[in-house]
């Protein structure tokens, strides 16, 4: 729970969304300055991620092949035409007599 005078009526909340973010930064309130730093945490996860996604993109395809390769298949388009990029045993699951499911409630009626 928060406990703030600034944070605690919904006109209050409101007129947060008019404020720039320096404004928001001056009000000092821990919420909103955790919010500040995940965003930057965010903003710099993402470069990782493209830096990562780059590098793993130049070598997907050598990859890809290579696995073809050693299980003797080759690779299909998927749905919407881009290269299927998985591994893992695809297994039978379909059960051989019908079964009838019927919903049951999460929490128990009282």
């Amino acid at each position: 729970m928060i406990e703030s005078k600034k944070l605690s009526n919904a006109d209050t909340l409101a007129s947060l969304f008019d404020m720039t973010t320096a404004q928001l930064r001056e009000l000092h309130e821990p919420l909103i300055d955790f919010a500040a730093d995940i965003n930057a945490l965010t903003d710099a996860m993402q470069e990782q991620t493209q830096t990562f996604n780059a590098t793993v993109a130049r070598w997907r395809p050598l990859l890809v092949r290579g696995m073809s390769e050693m299980r003797g298949t080759k690779p299909y388009p998927d749905a919407n035409r881009t290269l299927r990029f998985s591994y893992g045993d695809v297994r039978d699951t379909c059960r051989r007599t019908p079964q009838v499911i019927s919903p049951s409630p999460i929490c128990p009626e009282s």
